[in-house]
């Protein structure tokens, strides 16, 4: 009898044999299924109902009924057809057991031309087993590269074979290997299973603890030939990047120069002090670290000019420490900065620079993409930029950031100093006072001699900030 009059069901065909992502809930989904199919075989077979209506009554095309009741034709027996159209009644087992020929094969596909081989898995997989490279792909993909280099100095045959397979190996093709493999980075825990920052970012504040440090530009290992040599030779271009890094929200502040000096690290160091201070970007209560390590552009190892510049800096509420080194790891959070600014600065933009002028407006870009626009993966950072850090510590002018000038040592020293000296003269009184040599000596008329040559610390440190403010957007043609 020829059922004329057909109602859609409420989801469609494909909605129905969807298959859920969690293993538990997978075997309940294949068995709807194949009682779907069965009921779209009986509505054709047994109600007589045209093809395309029920391909209509449960939302899919007319083939896709035409490809069931071929498979049903073709792979199940004619007695299993029987029982399945016939009117016995048969329970869920038994139809599931009898329509198991029609279930729906895996659609994944095998492999893909751009992957990686399976003569590159194997070796990656000896790489993590018998050299115990458990590391993450990035860095996997880096010391393939390395020994690659070194592939003339190892002695065992196997390792070179391996290796040889891993010649033309891709970092995409590396991420797949660790995706389909689902191959963990292992990491090493302590006996408590407690983790060991470098500081408790939850507690210490914005800009009290710093790091300064300096980088050569012109690296061999990070830039390409052509970025290296322009920095290299060119006498335009400025060879040193001076860093101060703050630990709790990641800004940094950048200056740059031609050459490494005691006198350029004392000045910047100060210079930014104050800018810090002179915008309340910290409470003045809050005394500041800051960690750098035994270069000759800072203390040299030296305990006496280390104490010398401690009692230049006790006047900014600042102590100055050197790094333990080797031991101290504390100066890797501004190493680490280093390879960003070769990454994402150095290496991609050097391809533009040419002359000072375009130097100084690409680093004024690069300061503030860094402090503005970079999120940050740190501890503590949770993917916020340096900035959006600073504003969530309570500092509400935190923008004042922004006026931080690009600074080329050799060419400011003189406005610098300008700002700097009222520290050591104010620092030079603190200690006359303390050892009473003032005492013998007119106090006020020192005082008022000292101001009168010297506009205070403070409108002095703002009035160098509001000449570099003015010209900060386009550097002065050198």
């Amino acid at each position: 009898m020829c059922n004329n009059t057909i109602h859609q069901v409420v989801m469609s065909y494909k909605e129905q044999i969807k298959k859920p992502k969690k293993r538990k809930e997978r075997e309940s989904a294949e068995n709807t299924e194949l009682l779907l199919k069965l009921r779209i075989i009986r509505d054709v077979e047994v109600y007589k109902t045209e093809r395309l209506k029920v391909a209509q009554k449960y939302r899919c095309h007319r083939n896709t009924v035409g490809n069931i009741l071929k498979t049903f034709t073709m792979l199940v027996s004619k007695e299993r057809q029987r029982q399945l159209l016939g009117e016995k009644s048969l329970t869920r087992e038994e139809v599931v057991n009898l329509l198991s020929p029609l279930k729906n094969g895996i659609r994944k596909p095998n492999g893909h031309k751009y992957s990686a081989s399976k003569e590159q898995e194997n070796a990656l997989e000896y790489m993590r087993q018998t050299k115990r490279m458990y590391i993450g792909p990035k860095r996997m993909y880096s010391q393939i590269q390395h020994m690659q280099k070194r592939k003339s100095k190892l002695t065992s045959k196997i390792f070179i074979e391996h290796l040889k397979e891993l010649e033309r190996v891709t970092p995409s093709q590396v991420r797949g290997v660790y995706r389909r493999k689902k191959y963990k980075t292992k990491k090493v825990r302590t006996k408590n299973r407690e983790s060991r920052p470098l500081y408790d970012y939850k507690t210490i504040g914005a800009f009290e603890q710093l790091h300064m440090d300096t980088k050569t530009i012109a690296d061999q290992h990070a830039l390409p030939v052509e970025v290296y040599d322009k920095f290299k030779h060119s006498k335009e271009l400025p060879q040193i990047e001076w860093n101060i890094i703050d630990a709790k929200t990641r800004i940094r502040f950048i200056a740059y120069s031609f050459n490494r000096s005691s006198e350029f690290g004392f000045h910047f160091l100060s210079f930014t002090l104050q800018f810090i201070q002179a915008h309340s970007l910290i409470h003045h209560n809050a005394p500041i670290r800051i960690g750098v390590d035994n270069g000759s552009e800072f203390c040299k190892g030296s305990a006496k000019k280390e104490a010398k510049w401690n009692k230049c800096l006790s006047v900014l509420n600042t102590k100055l420490y050197s790094y333990d080194s080797p031991k101290d790891v504390r100066k890797n959070l501004i190493e680490r900065s280093h390879k960003t600014d070769d990454e994402e600065f150095f290496a991609p933009r050097g391809y533009f620079i040419k002359t000072k002028k375009d130097f100084l407006k690409e680093a004024q870009e690069y300061y503030t993409f860094f402090n503005f626009d970079r999120p940050h993966s740190g501890i503590g950072m949770n993917n916020m930029t340096p900035i959006e850090k600073l504003e969530s510590c309570g500092v509400h002018n935190a923008n004042k950031i922004r006026e931080f000038p690009t600074l080329l040592l050799e060419r400011d020293i003189t406005q610098i100093r300008q700002s700097t000296v009222m520290v050591q003269l104010t620092a030079l009184l603190e200690n006359m006072k303390k050892n009473n040599i003032l005492h013998k000596l007119k106090e006020q008329k020192v005082v008022r001699d000292i101001e009168n040559s010297f506009s205070c610390f403070t409108s002095c440190a703002q009035n160098v900030l509001t000449y570099y403010h003015i010209e900060m957007s386009y550097p002065p043609a050198i």
